[in-house]
């Protein structure tokens, strides 16, 4: 947990100047997240299922069209459709288990830094909370840790889906047409890289209303 001097400066900043986290402060959590390797690794199983089968599925669409349709042969094109229902079943299994496992984890690690934020809360004396806005206290508690669960209750998980689905589905483009892979390792990325030029405006868009909420709750409080 954060210390009380370290609280206290921050609050003595200007709102503008707030200081910008990075990618490797998610590492901390790990600590959070550690007691609950049996949901990380079933959420993982789940989440790797899920992919590969979805990069089947367009295997199996293929096989459908080229096999089934192409050669008028009803044997396989029923073969076709049984197996690609089995494809879709699974798909429905593995994307049930991971978003249920993601967002008990999601749930359990905030309850838990909740839980280890106001403990920490109520050792504190009378003199911090002088120095610190009540709202700035409730605004760690509520809302920064409803970002962290976002993060790794949908955010986080979706993000190495999206990943294994990449890596997977340049390896069979790679295997169906080279020349259409590097049309699309060449002009994929200047789509991706404008993506997050907007993403990085809407994100200081949104800073004033983040700095302005703390200010916000105590004010909502009193009427």
């Amino acid at each position: 947990m954060t210390k009380p001097s370290s609280m206290s400066d921050n609050s003595t900043k200007s709102d503008g100047e707030r200081p910008r986290g990075v990618l490797r402060d998610l590492a901390l959590l790990w600590r959070y997240v550690a007691p609950y390797r049996w949901a990380v690794g079933g959420a993982v199983l789940a989440l790797t299922t899920a992919a590969l089968t979805v990069l089947a599925l367009g295997l199996g669409l293929r096989t459908l069209v080229d096999e089934g349709f192409s050669t008028n042969n009803g044997g396989l094109l029923d073969q076709a459709l049984f197996a690609l229902f089995g494809v879709i079943l699974v798909l429905t299994i593995a994307t049930y288990c991971r978003y249920s496992l993601v967002s008990w984890l999601g749930e359990r690690v905030v309850a838990d830094i909740r839980k280890q934020a106001f403990s920490h809360i109520l050792t504190l004396d009378a003199s911090f909370f002088e120095t610190m806005r009540v709202g700035e206290v409730l605004s760690r508690i509520t809302t920064d840790t409803t970002l962290l669960q976002v993060v790794i209750g949908s955010s986080a998980s979706v993000a190495m889906r999206n990943f294994v689905m990449l890596i997977g589905g340049l390896v069979m483009l790679g295997v169906t047409s080279s020349k259409l892979t590097l049309m699309v390792v060449l002009f994929v990325p200047m789509v991706v890289f404008q993506s997050f030029l907007l993403a990085a405006k809407c994100a200081a868009f949104r800073a004033p209303a983040r700095i302005a909420l703390p200010t916000l709750v105590p004010m909502s409080k009193k009427a």
